[in-house]
């Protein structure tokens, strides 16, 4: 695979061309004199571990960040892009990694705003809705139009990030980890939909961590590791241990196979749990019972939108309880909030990194407190900066997380090294109760081993971990026990070891063993 752009679709003039696009931030040289072509109807691959620079070459595509050299041409003729608003003016549209909707606002609301300032478009926000609606009919990624954002899962925010780029008709579709919350069914029909545009002229660029995404989907892929492109050319051509090295540059680290015994002190103990029911929320979640020992993974399966965000909030305390218990190492915390069960050894890994787990425009030192203010605070109410600036330091020292300084804004981090200092905070106080939600959703195959590997330190050490995630080899590679959520229902949790696939699945979609009591 040599680094020469070769397109698979002749000599016609690229859609879009990349001449030496360099862009430097503080202390990192993100993209490093990058040169990219893509033809019309190409869809493009675009692979890289976190920090190789792929978001950030698409912020300069689209307008969001100028490049400090190079060129962009569009259709053969040089363009500066200003603003997103000026890249989609021209014809282009992209699906951020990072959600950008306004979370008080309807969906159909958010589309209206996206929209705003493009010709050709019905303002009338009921033919508008109709209009987005028949759409994702069409595509078969349905969506609620008049759902506040807030209310919404991870996969549905997607689906309302991919509808509203689609209905532009763009040139070029920009996708920045589009298949990330989305089902394998979902995907399936979402490829579809996907080559159909690209059969009608439209270039799509599609950023993925999934190598099988990449190689069945591509049409070329480009390689970048540390803001330089290591590689051009056909990704079905190329065998998975292939990309692999080009991503990372050697050969990715094996997970510990040790397992420690599950103990025998309950450190979470949920019977019967029910919350308070959002008046805008259409799925009501049935009472959930289930215990994790010390030294313990349990892993919950569920396509996106089936009750993972009310049960995270229901243990975080985040939803109020109307019936049934919460017990932390013994302690009955059902009456209690956040701040008191976070004082007893609880900790959570969130789904949304950028709004419910860090704040993008505070410094890393500053998102540290964000559940860790007792360790700094003194009954004066002053705060240890020193002691503060210390852990953060160490949090991404053993963490590997790849920034300048920890006094670098949050919102500056890629989505892996943001990942890996969350999931550095939850860990620094050695919790009893460890709460992963998604945690590898989005981060490259590197990122996600040193997850992995943290993940199963905490379970040797003793924690209790309840692992939320759609990844199903995430769960059996992880997992002691296993279950699955469906409308809201949580099914019996089974060994790993005894629970078929297949049958996992059949919980999934609300068939099978459906039980509500856990079993051990």
């Amino acid at each position: 695979m040599g680094v020469p752009d070769e397109s698979p679709h002749g000599a016609r003039t690229p859609r879009l061309e990349l001449i030496g696009i360099t862009r430097r931030y503080p202390g990192v040289l993100a993209n490093d004199s990058i040169d990219l072509r893509i033809a019309p109807g190409e869809i493009r691959g675009l692979l890289g571990e976190n920090g190789s620079g792929k978001s950030t070459l698409m912020r300069c595509i689209y307008g969001v960040d100028p490049p400090d050299a190079g060129e962009i041409l569009w259709n053969g003729r040089q363009v500066r892009m200003g603003s997103p608003r000026v890249a989609r003016a021209l014809g282009m549209a992209m699906v951020f990694q990072h959600f950008s909707l306004i979370e008080p606002l309807t969906v159909i609301d958010n589309v209206r705003l996206y929209l705003d300032g493009v010709d050709g478009f019905d303002r009338d926000p009921v033919s508008m809705a109709a209009n987005f609606l028949s759409l994702a009919e069409e595509l078969e990624l349905p969506v609620d139009p008049l759902a506040r954002v807030d209310d919404l899962s991870p996969g549905e925010r997607q689906r309302i990030e991919i509808l509203r780029c689609l209905m532009l008709k763009p040139e070029l579709l920009i996708l920045d980890e589009p298949t990330a919350a989305l089902t394998p069914g979902e995907v399936a029909q979402f490829f579809k939909v996907l080559r159909t545009i690209s059969g009608t002229g439209c270039s799509i660029l599609f950023i993925s961590h999934k190598l099988p995404e990449v190689r069945v989907l591509c049409d070329q892929v480009t390689v970048l590791r540390r803001g330089k492109v290591t590689g051009h050319g056909n990704p079905a051509a190329m065998s998975e241990a292939e990309l692999t090295i080009l991503l990372v540059g050697e050969e990715t680290p094996a997970l510990p196979p040790a397992r420690t015994p599950v103990g025998s002190q309950v450190l979470l103990d949920l019977d019967g749990l029910t919350g308070i029911a959002n008046a805008r929320d259409s799925l009501q979640m049935q009472p959930v019972s289930l215990q994790i020992r010390s030294g313990e993974i349990v892993g919950i399966a569920g396509i996106s939108g089936n009750g993972q965000e009310q049960l995270n909030h229901l243990i975080s305390g985040e939803a109020g309880a109307r019936g049934g218990r919460l017990s932390i190492s013994g302690q009955d915390l059902t009456r209690h909030g956040p701040a008191r069960r976070y004082a007893s050894g609880l900790q959570i890994v969130p789904a949304e990194r950028t709004h419910q787990g860090a704040i993008p425009a505070m410094s890393l030192a500053d998102n540290l407190l964000l559940t860790n203010v007792h360790r700094y605070a003194s009954r004066s109410g002053t705060l240890d900066r020193q002691h503060l600036a210390r852990d953060s330091r160490e949090i991404i020292k053993n963490f590997d997380v790849r920034t300048p300084h920890e006094h670098a804004n949050a919102g500056t981090l890629s989505g892996g090294n943001l990942q890996k200092f969350l999931l550095g905070r939850a860990l620094l106080d050695q919790p009893q109760v460890l709460i992963c939600n998604h945690p590898t959703w989005g981060v490259d195959l590197r990122a996600a081993h040193a997850i992995h590997r943290h993940i199963l330190e905490a379970r040797s050490q003793g924690a209790a971990i309840l692992l939320i995630t759609e990844d199903l080899d995430e769960l059996y590679l992880l997992a002691d026990r296993i279950g699955a959520l469906s409308a809201g229902r949580i099914s019996a949790l089974r060994p790993t070891r005894e629970l078929p696939l297949h049958e996992l699945g059949l919980w999934m979609t609300g068939g099978g063993e459906m039980n509500s009591r856990d079993t051990a």
